[in-house]
């Protein structure tokens, strides 16, 4: 394979072409449509964790006088402060009588007995004893509160941390693609890997290479896409202070070819550009939930 005439560094490197490899990796796409699933269920259940009721209650309200039909006892809380069952009646601005329940911890009351309901503006529907919660709260403490909140996000977390990998990578092959010196490299080595990616098996390549120095070096790839790597000899880019840095031009998430000037462009970009569907749906939507939650 004739080795491509690259230009000396600096190269120029397209900002389109620089966040293609920063989010096209197999660890940041694995990473963006993770988190950003995980993330719709922090945005569900997390506010109702924090703050019972804001989601219902947060705007403003009416209220209206009504009565406690029954109150009982359940089996959430403890022996100490167990959460009661209010059940209620009262009448809507419609004069409609509604019935209601509501949930109130270690606070009990005779059946008969007056309470004042408030419910969202135009809605009697929704509505609860004042001062009481929509659903029963479980945590009998600030401990007990917060861990389920850490164990939900744990989930989306773990996508948080697929994309800083990811990125990590993608900014390593940035680098390389704007500074790194040319060679080509020797496939010395291919073996199977015990993990697969779409029923494929991954193979890591090694290939080796002769940098500035003189002196044998490797470039080593990982991936299922095994028809990338056919070809006996690849084109290596590598770090001239620190040869044992380098990368397989075929090794990049996104198609690259070497223009008649020695730069490094996408290949086919429209294809390339495919790789930042998943980022941009995952920010658009978490944008949009963001904004419809806080009201801005």
């Amino acid at each position: 394979m004739p080795k491509p005439a690259l230009a000396n560094p600096p190269r120029e490197v397209g900002g389109l072409l620089r966040l293609e490899v920063l989010c096209g990796g197999f660890l940041s796409q694995l990473g963006w449509g993770w988190a950003g699933f995980a993330f719709i269920f922090v945005w569900v259940f997390v506010p109702i964790m924090i703050f019972p009721g804001l989601t219902d209650f947060g705007g403003k309200l009416d209220v209206a006088e009504g009565v406690v039909l029954s109150c009982d006892k359940t089996r959430f809380g403890d022996d100490n402060e167990p959460i009661y069952a209010y059940r209620y009646q009262f009448r809507g601005p419609d004069g409609v009588e509604r019935e209601g329940m509501c949930f109130a911890k270690g606070r009990e009351a005779q059946a008969g007995s007056s309470a004042m309901v408030e419910y969202p503006v135009g809605k009697p529907d929704l509505s609860r004893i004042q001062g009481m919660d929509s659903a029963p709260s479980m945590a009998d403490d600030w401990m007990e509160a917060i861990l389920p909140i850490v164990f939900l996000l744990v989930f989306p977390l773990i996508g948080v941390v697929l994309i800083a990998l990811g990125v990590r990578r993608g900014l390593r092959a940035n680098r390389l693609l704007a500074t790194g010196a040319g060679a080509t490299a020797r496939k010395v080595s291919e073996e199977p890997t015990n993990t697969r990616i779409n029923n494929r098996t991954v193979w890591k390549y090694t290939y080796e290479f002769v940098g500035g120095d003189g002196q044998p070096h490797q470039a080593v790839a990982r991936t299922h896409l095994v028809e990338k790597f056919s070809d006996p000899e690849q084109f290596v880019l590598y770090d001239p202070q620190q040869p044992s840095a380098a990368m397989l031009l075929n090794d990049l998430p996104v198609e690259v070819r070497i223009d008649e000037g020695g730069q490094i462009c996408a290949a086919r970009p429209l294809v390339a550009a495919r790789v930042l569907i998943l980022p941009l749906a995952a920010i658009t939507l978490h944008g949009v939930i963001a904004l419809v939650v806080f009201g801005v």
